[in-house]
């Protein structure tokens, strides 16, 4: 419910949300596993789509940042990667359930 209660507000522009483009993998990837292949096609293109979300590219630029911050912080390759795109754009906290980034120095880690 609190997922819901969060993209909600994203909806509302409520609250200003960014994530990288590596976020419709894991999006895509997590439907077909827990519901079906079928049901994730239909739901990536409409993640895509979704009110008031930016997308944020993956660049070289963020994937050298990527890499210091998985040297340094343990974080595995995947979220070392979104951790740097948050960077990249300046922001300074991230919405997660993963408690992977709930010691990492360099941001606020919130879950939604």
């Amino acid at each position: 419910m609190r997922a819901k209660d969060f993209l909600q507000k994203i909806v509302k522009r409520e609250v200003i949300a960014f994530t990288s483009t590596l976020s419709w993998d894991e999006f895509v990837w997590v439907l077909s596993k827990e519901v079906s292949v079928k049901f994730a096609m239909e739901k990536g293109g409409e993640f895509l789509i979704f009110p008031n979300l930016h997308f944020e590219a993956v660049t070289f630029e963020i994937i050298k940042k990527a890499n210091e911050i998985y040297r340094n912080f343990w974080l595995k390759p995947r979220d070392a990667i979104h951790l740097a795109t948050a960077l990249h754009r300046n922001l300074s906290e991230v919405v997660t359930f993963d408690d992977d980034f709930r010691n990492i120095p360099l941001i606020n880690y919130r879950a939604p």
